[in-house]
C-alpha cells in the first residue's frame, strides 16, 4: 500500500517532502508526534519555557491539525502551536549557506536559550527546528505590530465574544489582536498539493499564496507553497510569511470585519518585509491575474525616478484603492515609500492612523467600512496635522532629496 501510495502521488506531481531524513526518536509513532521532536520530545514543561502551547492536536483551518493530517496523507507536516500562532509546516531538513550563516546562527542561538538541546554547531535545519524558528519569528513579528500599534495585550477581550462593552470602546472580539482565534500559517512544499488542499477545504482556485478569513472561527490564515518565487529559500519564505502575516494581523486589528486601507497595509508589509531581506519581495495582485512584480533590490531609485517624472500615483487615487487588482509596479514602489517616510520622519503615526481606520461601528455597533476613506483622510489631519495633499508633497520632497539615484 505505501508503495501503491508513493507511485500515485508521483505520477500526480505531488512528490512528499524528505521529512524522513531525520531519524525519529520513536520507530512505533508518526514522524509529526509531538514525542517525536528532539528539542522538546513534547514535554509540556520544556514546551512552555520555549512559548510552545502545543506540537498538534488543535484546531486549524475548517478541522483539525488530525484533519489535515488526513487530508495530506502521505505528506509530513510538522504543527507548532504558540500563544498567537498555530502553524503547519511540511518542509524538509534545510541546508544552511554561508551568506545565511551568521544571522541564522544568531537566530539559532537565541532560541538555544529556552530549548538547549539545539546543538551548537549545525549544518542543516531539520524540519522540527525549523518549526520552532518559525514559531519564534512569528511571535516576534507580533510583538513588532502591537509595538507599532501602540498597544498591549491588555487592550484587547481577555476572551472571545459576540458581544462588548460601549463604555469600555471597542477593541474587537476576541483577545488576538481582536480577532476570536489564533493566526494561522500552512507552509505546504508542492503548487499542486497546495492548490489541492485549498480548492478541497475553501473552494479556492488559486496558484499562489493565499490570505483567508475562516469567519466561524475567526481565524485569519496565510496558506502558501515553495513552488512559488524563492521560496525554498529560508530567507525568501521567512519575507514571504512576514509580508502575509503582518497583513492578517493588521486587518484583523479589532476584528476583521472590513478591508482596511489596502495601500497603507500594502505599504506596511513590504516594509517589514524589507527589513528581513531586500533581495526577495512578494507582491499582491488581483485574482486570478499575476502581480507585477521587480527583482530589483533598491527600491530607491525607481521610486525617486517616479517623483521626478511626477508619474507616482497620488495619495487620493491610492486612498480609492479597493482591490488588490489596482497596484502596479509603480504603486508598489509608492505605499512601500510613503510608509518609509512616516516610519523615518513620523515615528508612531502608522500606529495612530491603522487605530483610525480599524475597529468603525455604526450608531447602532455595527461594522462601519463604508467610512474607511473618510475616517483615513481625517486621520492624517489629526494625526500628521496635514492633509492628503500636503502629506503627499512633503512626501515627494523628502524622497528626492533623501534617496539615490542608483
Amino acid at each position: 500500500m505505501r508503495l501503491l501510495l508513493a507511485l500515485a502521488l508521483a505520477a500526480a506531481g505531488l512528490v512528499p517532502a524528505a521529512a524522513g531524513a531525520q531519524k525519529p526518536l520513536h520507530k512505533d509513532l508518526p514522524v509529526n508526534d509531538p514525542r517525536q521532536c528532539p528539542y522538546c520530545e513534547g514535554d509540556p514543561a520544556r514546551m512552555a519555557a520555549a512559548g510552545v502551547v502545543s506540537h498538534g492536536g488543535f484546531e486549524f483551518a475548517k478541522g483539525t491539525t488530525k484533519s489535515v493530517d488526513e487530508d495530506l496523507a502521505g505528506f509530513e507536516v510538522f504543527w507548532i502551536e504558540t500563544r498567537h500562532h498555530e502553524i503547519g509546516l511540511e518542509l524538509a531538513p534545510y541546508k544552511i549557506s554561508a551568506k545565511e550563516r551568521e544571522d541564522l546562527d544568531a537566530e539559532l542561538a537565541e532560541l538555544r536559550t529556552v530549548l538547549p538541546a539545539i546543538p551548537e554547531k549545525l549544518r542543516s535545519i531539520d524540519p522540527w527546528l525549523r518549526a520552532h524558528l518559525y514559531a519564534a519569528r512569528m511571535e516576534r513579528l507580533y510583538a513588532w505590530t502591537l509595538e507599532t500599534l501602540g498597544k498591549t495585550e491588555e487592550a484587547f477581550p481577555a476572551e472571545a465574544s459576540d458581544t462588548f462593552d460601549p463604555a469600555k470602546g471597542y477593541f474587537g472580539l476576541g483577545p488576538h489582536l481582536g480577532m476570536k482565534d489564533k493566526y494561522e500559517v500552512l507552509v505546504l512544499t508542492s503548487k499542486a498539493n497546495c492548490n489541492r488542499w485549498l480548492r478541497e477545504t475553501f473552494g479556492i482556485l488559486t496558484q499562489n499564496a493565499q490570505r483567508w478569513h475562516v469567519t466561524d472561527r475567526g481565524t485569519l490564515m496565510v496558506i502558501t507553497h515553495l513552488d512559488q518565487g524563492s521560496l525554498r529559500v529560508d530567507e525568501a519564505l521567512h519575507g514571504h510569511l512576514v509580508f502575509n502575516q503582518v497583513q492578517n494581523f493588521l486587518n484583523g486589528y479589532k476584528h476583521f470585519s472590513y478591508e482596511k486601507p489596502i495601500w497603507l497595509l500594502q505599504g506596511i508589509a513590504h516594509w517589514a518585509e524589507r527589513q528581513v531581506s531586500t533581495k526577495y519581495n512578494t507582491f499582491d495582485g488581483g485574482e486570478g491575474a499575476a502581480a507585477e512584480t521587480t527583482r530589483k533590490e533598491n527600491w530607491e531609485p525607481p521610486t525617486r525616478k517616479l517623483v521626478a517624472a511626477d508619474e507616482s500615483a497620488s495619495l487620493g487615487a491610492l486612498i480609492r484603492m479597493k482591490s488588490h487588482g489596482e497596484l502596479d509596479l509603480d504603486r508598489h514602489f509608492t505605499t512601500w515609500s510613503m510608509v518609509d517616510y512616516l516610519q523615518r520622519e513620523h515615528p508612531g503615526a502608522i500606529g495612530k492612523m491603522l487605530d483610525s481606520v480599524s475597529g468603525l461601528l455604526t450608531p447602532e455597533f455595527m461594522p462601519d467600512g463604508g467610512r474607511v476613506e473618510e475616517a483615513t483622510r481625517d486621520a492624517f489631519r489629526e494625526h500628521l496635522g496635514m492633509t492628503t495633499v500636503a502629506f503627499e508633497q512633503r512626501w515627494k520632497a523628502w524622497v528626492l532629496e533623501t534617496y539615490s539615484t542608483k
